[in-house]
């Protein structure tokens, strides 16, 4: 079958504004016919509770994440051996194995007409005039079609997809400045500060479209901001390559016609026309595809894959049924989560688009900037030499090498033998290729990054403890609030045997009154009996009350440790950004095994 491969989520430059959006405030101001929609700006999630996640699409439980079944199979919709789950204490959104799944099976296919789309002469949303809308980046068109659909309330055709949207989406073009500057990372903090300063001006440029259709500034930055991380790209055909049998078919019908009216020549003729339309469709097609259009998808359900960096399966377009689908490229059991790969996407990615961190992301990188600086403070090459380099004004640093062509120029730099064909592969000269002075260079580099992360042990220690104390505190609250049970349980216990060791006590004093009266009478013995036991009995009753509160202080002093452990750790937390530490850190690791590879 053909099919036309794509990176399985759009990306590109994202823009975004510097506040945020109450999607639920949206939908109900949007669809308000007597007013203009309400802004909907909240505070900028600041705490580390706000955890990224790989996917960034939450919802409250498993039956939310059940309600879009119904309305993806009114829709055409096609999916088998899975269903969306939510996973963990974290509420994560996903698409679980409800069966053993095989390689190159079909799981999920959404045809064309079930999704939020924009392609090449789609007709312009909310008013926009043409000529506009044909100057909009494609995320724009996108996020207005959304709008739109909101727009409509319950009478759009989306309306079951668009309530199980996320109120936010948790991208650093929506944090505070304090928490930006977190990131330490000079490069990606100034890709974000420019997707700011374009997303604003977008939202200027629209201001009269908006202000038309009733759509305020929060609203559009809301909805650019989950058509960023929603979004699927792929080749545009004009026409699905189901057309082709379609025509050779209704061909054949008029060919039986023909054979009745004329004859089995003038049959054979119009079948001849026939399989000449499909071949020209097929060669129409083939042309569309090559002429790189792109048309760009929100596909309901597909986006509720999560991502893995290692995985192979992406979305892709059947270009015969013009319908995105996912195709498994390994097995799954059932009760696993399924996932897909957005695309070999570094942090920088992942998080400028999608609002997550990868932990041990395979496909890490670092933009180098220091290396012209390095050049000259090491005598390899003259100032005016380095600044002009531009192979080497940012230079990515993966696991595998640097591209090949700054490769080249540092080794040109340096003065030395450039490294051989045979040794780069995939563009990507490994460090191991490069001459000693090139990697003397790479390395005095990385330090000279990892200067700027303020990436030393005692940072490192730092936000390893952040990211501990984010994974085991709701653990160690809930293992607090149990002992705290436990121990009001066992002061009530406690409490109780004391009232029972008083009331004994006083029950003895009768008793030893009585005996003393009786003694007045002649009884010396009985009360000397009972004096021993009342003795014995009350070492007894002592005794367990002692073991009963020692227990207690014992419990006391556990629950006084996990309380000031739980301090400490949502101290340790307070004002942190947990995204910008998970960053740093595979920013960090990543610099750190440059740095031993190296040498």
């Amino acid at each position: 079958m053909l099919t036309s491969r794509f990176k399985s989520r759009a990306s590109g430059f994202l823009a975004s504004p510097a506040s945020q959006c109450d999607i639920s405030r949206l939908r109900c101001s949007i669809r308000a016919s007597s007013s203009a929609a309400g802004s909907a700006a909240n505070s900028a999630p600041g705490s580390a509770q706000s955890q990224g996640s790989r996917n960034a699409k939450s919802v409250s439980s498993s039956s939310t994440a059940l309600s879009i079944v119904p309305w993806a199979i009114s829709n055409g919709i096609q999916f088998a051996k899975i269903k969306p789950a939510v996973f963990g204490s974290t509420q994560e959104r996903g698409v679980v194995a409800t069966f053993d799944i095989g390689r190159n099976e079909c799981i999920c296919s959404v045809p064309a007409k079930a999704a939020l789309r924009t392609y090449p002469g789609c007709s312009p949303a909310l008013g926009v005039a043409a000529d506009m809308w044909q100057q909009l980046p494609w995320y724009a068109q996108l996020a207005l079609v959304l709008l739109s659909e909101l727009q409509q309330g319950k009478s759009s055709k989306f309306a079951d997809y668009s309530a199980l949207l996320p109120e936010q989406v948790d991208v650093p073009a929506l944090w505070s400045e304090e928490e930006l500057q977190q990131l330490r990372c000079p490069y990606f903090i100034e890709q974000v500060q420019q997707q700011r300063q374009q997303w604003a001006g977008l939202a200027q440029q629209l201001q009269p479209a908006l202000s038309a259709a009733r759509i305020t500034q929060q609203q559009l930055l809301w909805a650019l901001s989950v058509t960023r991380s929603r979004a699927f790209a792929a080749p545009y055909a004009a026409a699905p390559l189901s057309l082709a049998p379609k025509a050779l078919a209704a061909a054949q019908v008029v060919a039986a016609a023909a054979w009745l009216a004329a004859g089995p020549a003038a049959a054979a003729g119009v079948e001849l026309l026939g399989v000449a339309a499909a071949a020209g469709a097929w060669f129409t097609l083939q042309q569309q595809l090559q002429s790189q259009q792109q048309q760009h998808a929100i596909c309901p359900l597909l986006d509720f894959f999560n991502h893995d960096g290692r995985e192979q399966s992406e979305c892709e377009l059947d270009v015969w049924s013009n319908a995105f689908r996912v195709v498994s490229t390994q097995q799954w059991r059932q009760g696993q989560q399924v996932f897909i790969s957005y695309g070999q996407s570094s942090s920088d990615v992942l998080l400028r688009l999608y609002g997550f961190v990868e932990q041990g992301n395979v496909h890490e990188r670092y933009l180098v900037r220091s290396l012209p600086d390095v050049l000259v403070k090491q005598e390899l090459a003259s100032a005016a030499a380095a600044a002009n380099s531009v192979e080497l004004a940012e230079v990515a640093f993966t696991r595998q090498g640097i591209p090949a062509a700054a490769a080249a120029a540092l080794e040109r730099a340096c003065r030395q033998q450039q490294p051989s064909a045979s040794s780069t592969l995939e563009g990507i000269t490994p460090f191991a290729a490069l001459s000693s002075a090139a990697r003397s260079a790479c390395a005095e580099a990385v330090r000279l990054e990892l200067q700027l992360l303020g990436a030393d042990q005692q940072t490192l220690a730092h936000d390893q403890s952040v990211l501990q104390a984010v994974q085991q505190l709701p653990a160690k609250q809930q293992e607090l609030e149990a002992g705290q049970a436990r121990l009001q349980e066992r002061q009530a216990e406690l409490q109780q045997l004391q009232e029972q060791l008083e009331q004994w006590q006083q029950q003895q004093q009768q008793q030893q009154e009585e005996a003393e009266a009786g003694a007045a009478e002649g009884s010396e013995d009985g009360e000397g009996r009972h004096a021993a036991e009342g003795e014995e009995q009350q070492a007894a009753w002592i005794e367990v009350v002692a073991a009963a509160a020692a227990e207690v202080e014992g419990m006391q002093q556990q629950v006084a440790a996990l309380q000031q452990q739980v301090a400490d750790w949502q101290q340790l937390l307070a004002g942190q950004k947990l995204l910008a530490v998970q960053f740093r850190l595979e920013k960090q690791q990543l610099l750190e095994g440059l740095l031993a590879q190296l040498g």
